[in-house]
């Protein structure tokens, strides 16, 4: 099963050429559906943009895109935990630099929720030159449904907004499973750039 965006019918986003479209309906949602690479796509119509559906064989799963803030620190934190992601909750993810964060990119703190659960986040910082990609997770119950696909492109989209046409993202070399993600999202790995920092303490 795949996440699909809700949009206006015909925004599509994906190839086109030699590929059939057809009219869908399904109570009050109406959209296009795609035959592509042997796989059904198909993207609905309603009044909130940013709703997803899930098909087929009907819309069973509806998550919703929203901006973070910092009532959601602790759901944050919670995710990334359940999700098996590193982070630093007494240094650079600590809640005091969340806020600072927020402050200059609350455009770029991006969850996504069923109901009132978070179940996946990103967050994008910009430099100036480069957008970053950085806290990709999802719940383990939602993995392997296309959510991850979804917060990446919204906040590529986001990031290009703000003027950002290199957007850059760091994973360590024993997270095979993301590198193929990005990798599979048309990102190049780069096996001639090392990565050096130096930092105040481990925490940070």
């Amino acid at each position: 099963m795949k996440l699909i965006k809700v949009s206006l019918a015909g925004d599509l986003q994906f190839p086109l050429s030699g590929h059939f479209k057809q009219k869908l309906k399904y109570g009050n949602l109406y959209g296009i559906s795609i035959k592509w690479a042997g796989n059904l796509e198909a993207r609905w119509r309603t009044a909130d943009p940013h709703t997803w559906v899930q098909i087929p064989p009907r819309p069973s799963f509806i998550m919703k895109i929203k901006n973070l803030s910092l009532q959601h620190y602790d759901e944050l934190l919670r995710l990334w935990k359940e999700a098996g992601l590193p982070h630093k909750p007494k240094g650079r993810d600590k809640k005091e630099e969340i806020k600072k964060q927020l402050e200059s990119y609350s455009d770029l703190f991006i969850g996504a929720f069923e109901g009132e659960k978070l179940i996946a986040s990103v967050i994008g910082s910009d430099d100036g030159r480069r957008g970053w990609i950085n806290r990709l997770a999802v719940h383990p119950d939602c993995q392997g449904k296309g959510v991850a696909s979804i917060l990446l492109k919204e906040i590529e989209d986001r990031l290009r907004k703000r003027g950002r046409k290199i957007i850059c993202v760091l994973v360590e070399d024993w997270n095979k499973k993301s590198i193929k993600f990005f990798v599979k999202n048309n990102y190049i790995l780069h096996k001639d750039i090392y990565y050096l920092s130096k930092r105040e303490n481990l925490e940070v």
